[in-house]
């Protein structure tokens, strides 16, 4: 066969670089985005090894991919990837729920795993000018999103996280598109964002996996960070985010208390990865706060509502309206006091974080369980 030429092929693993390659060291993978797409319900093996071949190739280990400012290759390698992630997705996507009583892992959460997994490693790589596909009216970056929006949001909620690698790799491509691309989220239709904001909710408060928390807190930091700063201004993307937010009003009252709820009984989560999402939200909604702490206090018993009063009063004591470093520094602080003083006692309901049967079915989530065991009583 004759040999493929540089523009039909991706460089090396080992080193991307946009200096002349000779013939012979071009990895010959052109044909790896056409996904075998047969009629088949089962999807061969071979497909999965090829998307898991580009998880690696977008993986920057070590700064490995590098190219010239000149020259587009990490563009290129991009829209291979999402070639690939395209055929397949939406092959998937026309062929409907898993029939009754198949792998639903095997068949295709695998799969859509390594497809969130590869297009998140590309987010973070820094190797690709995504500023680029909007100025040329390219929709790669548009479509692949979208396809794997709809994939992972096919997922029932609770097999999301029972699959401890299907959600790690969801969570972090959700957490890659908030840091690295806020405005492609925040376009995408109000049902979807309305989605992907509750799944934060639910990770923070049912996954198992302390990753998956560090995650979501991330994205929800994200999300409240822009809130907060975009509250007084009218530009396309701020009213975009408050129509978003109109369909679900007491989303960050929900958010604020999740994560009041882990200060106090996660032992395992650094207390600063959930304090700064705490500090975004409330700059975001100081009104939200005030409902949640009363709630809060209420719902406890007598002899611990004025010590919780109290916890809640000390809690923005010293800190400003501003999301700067030593800002957040404060309010930390304040975060430990409130640790301090609101008593691990007040968790005393007694409730599964996860349905029972998953539990039963998977001794492993079962173990670690001891501290999901306990719930604040609402």
């Amino acid at each position: 066969a004759a040999p493929l030429s540089p523009a039909e092929t991706v460089a090396p693993v080992e080193t991307i670089k946009a200096a002349p390659i000779d013939a012979d060291e071009w990895v010959m993978v052109a044909d790896a985005n056409r996904v075998p797409c047969g009629k088949r319900r089962v999807w061969a093996k071979e497909t999965v090894a090829v998307l898991k071949l580009w998880m690696e190739l977008a993986e920057n280990k070590d700064g490995r991919i590098y190219f010239d400012a000149a020259f587009p290759g990490g563009l290129l390698l991009f829209k291979e990837m999402a070639s690939s992630i395209l055929a397949y997705g939406r092959n998937v996507l026309a062929q409907g729920p898993v029939p009754e009583g198949q792998d639903a892992y095997k068949l295709r959460y695998k799969s859509i795993g390594v497809c969130l997994a590869s297009m998140a490693l590309a987010l973070t790589g820094q190797y690709v000018t995504f500023g680029a596909f909007t100025l040329y009216g390219d929709k790669t970056v548009d479509d692949v999103v979208g396809v794997l929006m709809a994939l992972a949001l096919s997922i029932p909620k609770h097999d999301l996280i029972a699959f401890h690698k299907v959600a790690t790799a969801f969570y972090s491509f959700q957490e890659a598109l908030f840091r690295h691309a806020l405005s492609l989220i925040i376009s995408l239709e109000t049902s979807t964002v309305v989605q992907l904001l509750q799944l934060l909710h639910f990770g923070l408060s049912n996954a198992l996996q302390t990753n998956v928390h560090i995650l979501c807190a991330r994205s929800i930091d994200r999300f409240a960070s822009f809130l907060f700063r975009n509250r007084l201004r009218s530009t396309p993307l701020s009213i975009r985010m408050q129509q978003h937010m109109a369909q679900v009003p007491g989303l960050i009252e929900d958010l604020q208390l999740v994560l009041l709820k882990q200060i106090v009984t996660d032992e395992h989560t650094d207390l600063g990865i959930l304090a700064h999402p705490l500090l975004s939200l409330i700059l975001a909604s100081g009104e939200a706060l005030q409902a949640v702490s009363s709630a809060f206090i209420k719902k406890q018993a007598a002899v611990l509502q004025e010590s919780v009063s109290n916890a809640f009063h000390d809690l923005m004591k010293g800190v400003e309206r501003n999301l700067e470093v030593e800002n957040r520094r404060k309010f930390l602080r304040n975060v430990q006091a409130y640790r301090a003083q609101v008593p691990f006692s007040a968790a005393f309901s007694v409730a599964f974080s996860v349905p029972c049967p998953l539990l039963l079915a998977r001794p492993r989530l079962l173990h670690s369980c001891g501290r999901m065991m306990l719930l604040w009583q609402w």
